[in-house]
């Protein structure tokens, strides 16, 4: 196992930790304090505040750390453009994009680092990664089990497998990946910049699916299948505000058509869109199922909900979900039955 202290001597850190926050100095001090269990120490942290009150200096300068750079916007500039502006601070040669609330384990940077060594010359280097589901409010809607619910491909642990750039999206899409959350890997500070960072499309939904879609897609990825972080749902992050419906809406045409402007032009990408299609469908299903059995559990009617969820399935490649969604939502144990079958035939079929 290669060791950090060999990269001391360099006068920029060999990664950078990019992240923002708003308003949450409890998730900020808990997630600095889990960074610094990295066993591999040569790292910086960038972090842009989106509270002009600069309401999270406190919690940085408790640490008196010379890793950690803090600054405040202006304004507040949404998630997607402070997470930009915290990468384009960075100087190191790779870069993580990572949230004040979904910590990474401590030998996460140390695993990619060896990945680095053993498979030079891809783009992104990842590990994969689990949920956590705080409370049955949060796990129940989302088809989870409170606590730790794995998301690894279905290979053996600690399988690695290469992906070309051309190769990369397809996997994605198609789910051959497993879940992946964006924090568990690295990514060349050059890709990162040159596709303009977290996507700016004008929701924040799946734009970390589609940096790391579009960074993949670059110069390819090496992928590991053991878990090097976790994603928290606590419900603070479970989208069930209404500004956010309209933002749900969004996604279905605009994330496919940022991804597809920007992917590299020399490799063919033919049978893809269709893909991400399916991916979108399945994705707009199980949110907005997730959304509408926390609304029932909780006995809540939400006019402006069930307004874009009729808008969403008017769009034209969406249409044939709708019914997918009203069997989840009118009958959930044959929708489960109904998957489970689905699932062991594909299992036959591999």
């Amino acid at each position: 196992m290669s060791s950090s202290n060999e990269q001391k001597h360099n006068t920029s850190p060999w990664v950078t930790f990019c992240m923002t926050t708003y308003k949450r100095p409890d998730f900020l001090r808990d997630q600095i304090n889990e960074l610094f269990k990295q066993t591999f120490t040569d790292f910086a942290i960038i972090i842009h505040d989106n509270d002009t009150t600069a309401s999270a200096k406190s919690v940085v300068e408790s640490f008196n750390d010379p890793r950690v750079q803090y600054f405040t916007n202006e304004e507040n500039l949404g998630m997607v453009k402070s997470f930009n502006r915290s990468l384009a601070r960075a100087t190191s040669p790779y870069v993580v994009m990572i949230t004040d609330d979904d910590p990474v384990y401590p030998d996460m940077l140390q695993t990619v680092y060896d990945l680095t060594i053993q498979y030079p010359g891809f783009g992104m280097y990842y590990g994969g990664c689990n949920i956590m589901y705080n409370n049955p409010e949060v796990a129940k809607p989302s088809r989870g089990k409170v606590g730790m619910n794995s998301c690894l491909a279905d290979l053996p642990i600690d399988t690695v497998r290469t992906f070309s750039g051309q190769q990369f999206p397809f996997a994605f899409f198609s789910g051959e990946t497993g879940h992946m959350l964006w924090s568990c890997g690295i990514v060349k500070r050059e890709i990162a910049l040159a596709v303009d960072g977290m996507p700016d499309f004008g929701s924040p939904y799946n734009t970390d699916f589609g940096y790391m879609v579009l960074c993949g897609a670059r110069e390819g990825v090496v992928l590991l299948n053991r878990a090097l972080g976790h994603q928290v749902v606590h419900g603070a992050n479970y989208g069930f505000t209404e500004s956010d419906f309209e933002k749900f809406y969004i996604v279905p045409e605009a994330w496919i058509a940022w991804i597809q402007q920007r992917l590299p032009q020399k490799n063919d990408y033919t049978g893809l869109q269709k893909l991400m299609e399916e991916y979108t469908g399945r994705w707009v299903v199980a949110y907005a199922m997730s959304i509408k059995r926390y609304l029932n559990d909780k006995k809540l009617t939400n006019d402006n909900f069930n307004k874009f969820v009729r808008k969403i399935f008017r769009i034209s490649y969406l249409r044939k979900w709708k019914m997918k969604y009203l069997l989840a939502v009118r009958f959930p144990n044959l929708f489960e039955l109904l998957i489970e079958a689905k699932r062991r035939m594909f299992d036959r079929k591999r």
